[in-house]
């Protein structure tokens, strides 16, 4: 790649540059201040975890409108009368064609 010269060069410059302690140490108290909004910020949920109720709520009626409509085919398909179906192509048929005149 092309950047890689150049950023090898910048982490190179970035390595020789000299470090103060001062710049290297944290400001008085930051840790501590760091350490209460954590511990202050663990009460709030993410918009994830509040939504996470209505998921649950939505999965479980998707599952039970999914389990119902198995249900309805299955005993529509179960208790489908095949004589009913035979007897009227039979008769479809019948009317259709005409009668054979046996010798």
């Amino acid at each position: 790649m092309n950047q890689e010269p150049r950023f090898q060069q910048l982490l190179e410059s970035a390595r020789r540059a000299p470090v103060s302690a001062e710049e290297a140490s944290m400001p008085y108290g930051f840790d501590t201040r760091v350490l209460v909004q954590w511990a202050s910020a663990e009460g709030d949920e993410s918009p994830l975890m509040t939504a996470l109720p209505v998921l649950r709520r939505g999965i479980v009626v998707g599952a039970a409108v999914m389990l119902l409509s198995l249900a309805w085919g299955y005993v529509a398909w179960s208790h489908s009368d095949s004589d009913a179906d035979v007897g009227i192509a039979e008769s479809a048929l019948a009317l259709n064609l005409p009668e054979s005149t046996a010798p």
